[in-house]
Protein backbone atom coordinates (compact mmCIF):
# COMPACT_ATOMS: atom_id res chain seq x y z
CA UNK A 1 0.00 0.00 0.00
CA UNK A 2 1.36 3.39 -1.36
CA UNK A 3 2.15 5.85 1.84
CA UNK A 4 -0.69 8.28 2.34
CA UNK A 5 -0.20 11.88 4.13
CA UNK A 6 3.03 10.95 5.47
CA UNK A 7 1.62 7.19 7.14
CA UNK A 8 3.62 4.45 6.39
CA UNK A 9 0.93 1.41 5.47
CA UNK A 10 1.87 -1.68 6.07
CA UNK A 11 0.23 -4.69 4.77
CA UNK A 12 0.63 -7.93 6.35
CA UNK A 13 0.59 -11.74 4.65
CA UNK A 14 -2.88 -13.21 3.93
CA UNK A 15 -4.10 -15.47 6.02
CA UNK A 16 -4.13 -18.28 3.35
CA UNK A 17 -7.02 -20.91 4.31
CA UNK A 18 -8.27 -20.91 0.73
CA UNK A 19 -11.35 -23.29 1.04
CA UNK A 20 -10.54 -26.59 -1.37
CA UNK A 21 -14.63 -26.57 -2.29
CA UNK A 22 -15.35 -26.01 -5.80
CA UNK A 23 -17.30 -22.81 -7.40
CA UNK A 24 -21.00 -23.57 -6.84
CA UNK A 25 -22.18 -22.23 -10.09
CA UNK A 26 -21.30 -24.71 -13.29
CA UNK A 27 -23.17 -24.85 -16.50
CA UNK A 28 -24.52 -27.70 -15.30
CA UNK A 29 -25.88 -26.22 -11.77
CA UNK A 30 -29.60 -26.52 -10.93
CA UNK A 31 -31.81 -23.38 -11.82
CA UNK A 32 -31.80 -22.67 -7.91
CA UNK A 33 -28.63 -21.85 -8.17
CA UNK A 34 -29.53 -18.35 -9.08
CA UNK A 35 -30.34 -17.85 -5.76
CA UNK A 36 -26.77 -17.66 -4.32
CA UNK A 37 -26.09 -15.86 -7.58
CA UNK A 38 -28.59 -13.15 -6.21
CA UNK A 39 -27.08 -13.85 -2.19
CA UNK A 40 -24.03 -12.57 -3.62
CA UNK A 41 -25.06 -10.09 -5.57
CA UNK A 42 -27.19 -8.60 -2.37
CA UNK A 43 -23.61 -9.36 0.00
CA UNK A 44 -21.84 -7.60 -2.90
CA UNK A 45 -24.16 -4.23 -2.57
CA UNK A 46 -23.77 -4.80 1.33
CA UNK A 47 -26.95 -5.52 1.75
CA UNK A 48 -26.61 -8.32 4.15
CA UNK A 49 -29.70 -9.64 5.80
CA UNK A 50 -31.14 -9.89 2.48
CA UNK A 51 -28.38 -11.92 1.65
CA UNK A 52 -28.43 -13.98 4.66
CA UNK A 53 -31.63 -15.01 3.90
CA UNK A 54 -30.95 -16.16 0.08
CA UNK A 55 -27.94 -17.99 1.75
CA UNK A 56 -30.11 -19.99 4.40
CA UNK A 57 -32.60 -20.63 1.44
CA UNK A 58 -29.70 -22.44 -0.86
CA UNK A 59 -29.10 -23.91 2.69
CA UNK A 60 -32.47 -25.52 2.88
CA UNK A 61 -32.47 -26.49 -1.18
CA UNK A 62 -28.75 -27.87 -0.61
CA UNK A 63 -28.21 -29.82 2.94
CA UNK A 64 -25.94 -32.00 1.41
CA UNK A 65 -23.72 -30.08 -1.01
CA UNK A 66 -19.88 -29.76 -0.78
CA UNK A 67 -20.70 -26.06 -0.33
CA UNK A 68 -22.62 -25.86 2.69
CA UNK A 69 -19.29 -25.21 5.20
CA UNK A 70 -18.52 -22.25 2.75
CA UNK A 71 -22.03 -20.88 2.31
CA UNK A 72 -22.35 -21.11 6.06
CA UNK A 73 -18.69 -19.19 6.56
CA UNK A 74 -20.36 -16.79 4.41
CA UNK A 75 -23.58 -16.26 6.55
CA UNK A 76 -21.25 -15.70 9.62
CA UNK A 77 -19.16 -12.98 7.71
CA UNK A 78 -22.22 -11.16 6.83
CA UNK A 79 -23.39 -10.89 10.21
CA UNK A 80 -19.56 -9.67 11.07
CA UNK A 81 -19.70 -6.67 8.54
CA UNK A 82 -23.69 -5.96 9.83
CA UNK A 83 -22.16 -5.48 13.07
CA UNK A 84 -24.06 -8.31 14.03
CA UNK A 85 -21.19 -9.80 16.13
CA UNK A 86 -23.55 -11.48 18.51
CA UNK A 87 -25.02 -13.39 15.78
CA UNK A 88 -21.73 -14.44 14.15
CA UNK A 89 -20.21 -15.56 16.93
CA UNK A 90 -22.87 -18.15 17.35
CA UNK A 91 -22.20 -19.34 13.92
CA UNK A 92 -18.46 -19.36 14.04
CA UNK A 93 -18.48 -21.22 17.34
CA UNK A 94 -20.57 -24.18 15.66
CA UNK A 95 -18.76 -23.92 12.48
CA UNK A 96 -14.73 -23.95 14.54
CA UNK A 97 -16.05 -27.18 16.77
CA UNK A 98 -18.13 -29.00 13.55
CA UNK A 99 -15.14 -28.51 11.10
CA UNK A 100 -12.06 -29.04 14.07
CA UNK A 101 -8.98 -29.95 12.07
CA UNK A 102 -10.32 -28.53 9.00
CA UNK A 103 -9.68 -25.56 6.74
CA UNK A 104 -13.11 -24.34 7.24
CA UNK A 105 -12.90 -25.15 11.19
CA UNK A 106 -9.53 -22.77 11.00
CA UNK A 107 -11.35 -19.82 9.34
CA UNK A 108 -14.41 -20.04 11.25
CA UNK A 109 -11.79 -19.77 14.40
CA UNK A 110 -9.87 -16.68 12.79
CA UNK A 111 -13.52 -14.85 12.17
CA UNK A 112 -14.32 -15.83 15.68
CA UNK A 113 -11.37 -13.91 16.84
CA UNK A 114 -12.27 -10.75 14.75
CA UNK A 115 -15.45 -10.60 15.96
CA UNK A 116 -14.20 -10.56 19.45
CA UNK A 117 -11.85 -8.18 18.29
CA UNK A 118 -14.42 -5.80 16.78
CA UNK A 119 -15.86 -5.97 20.52
CA UNK A 120 -13.09 -5.12 22.16
CA UNK A 121 -13.02 -8.48 24.20
CA UNK A 122 -8.95 -8.29 23.28
CA UNK A 123 -8.73 -11.18 25.65
CA UNK A 124 -11.20 -13.74 23.93
CA UNK A 125 -9.81 -13.03 20.36
CA UNK A 126 -6.08 -13.78 21.91
CA UNK A 127 -7.67 -17.09 23.71
CA UNK A 128 -9.42 -18.10 19.66
CA UNK A 129 -6.01 -17.21 18.18
CA UNK A 130 -3.94 -19.33 20.84
CA UNK A 131 -6.58 -22.46 19.93
CA UNK A 132 -5.76 -21.81 16.52
CA UNK A 133 -2.12 -21.41 16.73
CA UNK A 134 -2.35 -24.64 18.67
CA UNK A 135 -4.80 -26.78 16.53
CA UNK A 136 -3.36 -25.99 13.51
CA UNK A 137 0.83 -25.51 13.69
CA UNK A 138 1.45 -26.42 10.42
CA UNK A 139 -1.13 -23.88 8.81
CA UNK A 140 0.91 -21.28 6.81
CA UNK A 141 -0.77 -18.44 8.36
CA UNK A 142 0.39 -19.84 11.94
CA UNK A 143 2.79 -16.57 12.04
CA UNK A 144 0.39 -14.32 11.00
CA UNK A 145 -1.74 -15.31 13.62
CA UNK A 146 0.46 -15.35 16.53
CA UNK A 147 1.48 -11.42 15.53
CA UNK A 148 -2.43 -11.24 15.85
CA UNK A 149 -2.34 -12.35 19.32
CA UNK A 150 0.58 -10.50 20.45
CA UNK A 151 -1.22 -7.85 19.30
CA UNK A 152 -4.89 -8.71 21.13
CA UNK A 153 -2.38 -9.48 24.17
CA UNK A 154 -1.46 -5.41 23.73
CA UNK A 155 -4.40 -4.14 23.79
CA UNK A 156 -5.73 -5.78 26.21
CA UNK A 157 -2.71 -4.37 28.75
CA UNK A 158 -1.24 -7.76 28.84
CA UNK A 159 2.37 -5.86 27.44
CA UNK A 160 4.63 -8.33 28.38
CA UNK A 161 2.53 -11.48 27.18
CA UNK A 162 2.45 -9.30 23.87
CA UNK A 163 6.28 -8.93 23.16
CA UNK A 164 6.89 -12.56 24.45
CA UNK A 165 4.77 -13.52 21.36
CA UNK A 166 5.57 -11.33 19.19
CA UNK A 167 10.08 -12.70 19.76
CA UNK A 168 8.66 -16.19 19.14
CA UNK A 169 8.24 -15.75 15.54
CA UNK A 170 11.23 -16.91 13.64
CA UNK A 171 13.80 -14.54 11.92
CA UNK A 172 13.08 -15.91 8.56
CA UNK A 173 9.05 -15.60 8.70
CA UNK A 174 7.59 -12.97 6.76
CA UNK A 175 6.10 -12.12 9.53
CA UNK A 176 9.19 -11.29 11.50
CA UNK A 177 9.20 -7.27 9.71
CA UNK A 178 5.68 -6.45 11.10
CA UNK A 179 6.60 -7.90 14.75
CA UNK A 180 10.30 -5.86 14.76
CA UNK A 181 7.41 -2.55 13.71
CA UNK A 182 5.27 -3.61 16.64
CA UNK A 183 8.68 -4.41 19.23
CA UNK A 184 9.90 -0.95 18.47
CA UNK A 185 6.43 0.65 18.68
CA UNK A 186 6.43 -0.52 22.41
CA UNK A 187 8.68 2.01 23.83
CA UNK A 188 6.62 4.91 22.36
CA UNK A 189 3.24 2.92 24.35
CA UNK A 190 5.45 2.49 27.80
CA UNK A 191 5.96 6.33 27.34
CA UNK A 192 2.82 7.19 26.84
CA UNK A 193 1.70 10.68 29.67
CA UNK A 194 -0.88 8.46 31.26
CA UNK A 195 -2.30 9.96 34.60
CA UNK A 196 -2.87 8.67 37.80
CA UNK A 197 -6.25 7.72 38.46
CA UNK A 198 -5.30 7.44 42.69
CA UNK A 199 -3.70 10.74 41.99
CA UNK A 200 -6.34 12.49 40.97
CA UNK A 201 -8.55 11.02 43.29
CA UNK A 202 -6.02 12.71 46.22
CA UNK A 203 -6.18 16.52 44.94
CA UNK A 204 -10.06 16.21 44.51
CA UNK A 205 -10.28 15.23 48.16
CA UNK A 206 -7.98 17.94 48.79
CA UNK A 207 -9.26 20.55 47.09
CA UNK A 208 -12.56 19.62 44.63
CA UNK A 209 -11.94 20.24 41.32
CA UNK A 210 -7.59 19.65 41.45
CA UNK A 211 -7.81 16.54 39.90
CA UNK A 212 -9.83 17.17 37.14
CA UNK A 213 -7.41 20.21 36.49
CA UNK A 214 -4.31 17.24 36.64
CA UNK A 215 -6.20 15.11 34.14
CA UNK A 216 -7.08 18.24 31.83
CA UNK A 217 -10.89 18.39 32.02
CA UNK A 218 -11.13 22.06 32.89
CA UNK A 219 -14.78 22.09 32.77
CA UNK A 220 -15.55 19.86 34.81
CA UNK A 221 -13.08 21.23 37.35
CA UNK A 222 -14.79 24.90 37.21
CA UNK A 223 -17.93 22.74 38.02
CA UNK A 224 -16.66 20.67 41.13
CA UNK A 225 -15.19 23.73 42.82
CA UNK A 226 -17.80 25.91 42.11
CA UNK A 227 -20.82 23.57 43.17
CA UNK A 228 -19.04 22.30 45.96
CA UNK A 229 -17.51 25.74 47.01
CA UNK A 230 -21.03 27.33 47.06
CA UNK A 231 -22.38 24.56 49.30
CA UNK A 232 -19.99 24.89 51.55
CA UNK A 233 -20.79 28.34 52.35
CA UNK A 234 -24.34 27.77 52.40
CA UNK A 235 -23.70 25.28 55.04
CA UNK A 236 -21.58 27.42 56.85
CA UNK A 237 -23.68 30.17 56.65
CA UNK A 238 -26.46 28.19 58.06
CA UNK A 239 -24.80 26.87 61.37
CA UNK A 240 -23.42 30.66 61.82
CA UNK A 241 -27.02 31.86 61.84
CA UNK A 242 -27.93 28.98 64.16
CA UNK A 243 -30.10 27.04 61.43
CA UNK A 244 -29.01 23.87 62.30
CA UNK A 245 -31.28 21.38 60.73
CA UNK A 246 -30.20 23.52 57.46
CA UNK A 247 -26.68 23.13 58.23
CA UNK A 248 -27.22 19.68 58.39
CA UNK A 249 -29.14 19.10 55.27
CA UNK A 250 -26.33 21.31 53.04
CA UNK A 251 -24.11 19.21 54.64
CA UNK A 252 -25.30 16.15 53.44
CA UNK A 253 -26.03 17.16 50.65
CA UNK A 254 -22.43 18.64 49.95
CA UNK A 255 -20.56 15.27 51.44
CA UNK A 256 -22.43 13.28 48.24
CA UNK A 257 -20.95 16.66 45.88
CA UNK A 258 -17.76 16.46 47.36
CA UNK A 259 -17.64 12.55 47.00
CA UNK A 260 -18.68 12.68 43.64
CA UNK A 261 -15.79 14.94 43.05
CA UNK A 262 -13.47 12.40 44.38
CA UNK A 263 -15.16 10.14 42.35
CA UNK A 264 -15.48 12.08 38.72
CA UNK A 265 -11.43 12.78 39.22
CA UNK A 266 -10.68 9.42 38.84
CA UNK A 267 -12.94 8.66 36.16
CA UNK A 268 -11.55 11.24 33.88
CA UNK A 269 -8.11 9.86 34.68
CA UNK A 270 -9.44 6.99 33.38
CA UNK A 271 -11.40 8.59 30.18
CA UNK A 272 -8.29 9.94 29.64
CA UNK A 273 -5.93 7.19 29.17
CA UNK A 274 -8.62 4.89 27.78
CA UNK A 275 -8.64 7.93 24.73
CA UNK A 276 -5.15 8.54 24.95
CA UNK A 277 -4.42 4.53 23.97
CA UNK A 278 -7.16 4.56 21.63
CA UNK A 279 -5.60 6.70 19.78
CA UNK A 280 -2.41 5.27 19.72
CA UNK A 281 -3.86 1.93 18.22
CA UNK A 282 -5.43 3.48 16.28
CA UNK A 283 -2.26 4.93 14.87
CA UNK A 284 -1.06 0.85 15.06
CA UNK A 285 -3.99 -1.09 13.70
CA UNK A 286 -3.88 -4.77 13.40
CA UNK A 287 -7.57 -6.18 12.23
CA UNK A 288 -8.95 -9.17 11.31
CA UNK A 289 -11.15 -8.75 7.96
CA UNK A 290 -12.73 -11.45 5.45
CA UNK A 291 -11.23 -12.62 2.59
CA UNK A 292 -13.16 -13.77 -0.37
CA UNK A 293 -12.31 -16.56 -2.41
CA UNK A 294 -13.60 -17.40 -6.53
CA UNK A 295 -16.75 -18.90 -5.56
CA UNK A 296 -17.87 -15.35 -3.36
CA UNK A 297 -17.43 -17.65 -0.68
CA UNK A 298 -14.78 -16.55 2.66
CA UNK A 299 -11.63 -17.89 2.17
CA UNK A 300 -10.21 -16.82 5.51
CA UNK A 301 -8.68 -13.83 7.05
CA UNK A 302 -6.89 -11.09 5.63
CA UNK A 303 -4.52 -9.44 8.40
CA UNK A 304 -3.38 -5.91 8.17
CA UNK A 305 -1.06 -3.84 10.17
CA UNK A 306 -0.52 -0.07 9.80
CA UNK A 307 2.03 1.71 11.45
CA UNK A 308 1.81 5.56 11.18
CA UNK A 309 5.02 7.84 12.42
Amino acid sequence: MKAIDGHIQVIALFLSLLLTAPAVVRSSAPPDADILRFADHLYAERDFYRAITEYKRWLFLHPDSTNVPRIRLKIAQAYLEAGKTDAARLHLKELKEEYRGQPEGGAALLLLAGAYHAEARYLDAARELADYLAEYPDASATDQARLLRAMCLWQAGETDRARSELERIPADSLARSQADRLLAAMPRYRNLPLKSPVLAGVLSAALPGAGQVYVGYYSDAAISFLLNGLLIWAAWEAFDNDEYVTGGLLSAVELGWYLGNVYNAVNDAHKFNRRLKRRFFRDLRLEITPLTGTGGGPAGAALGVSLNF
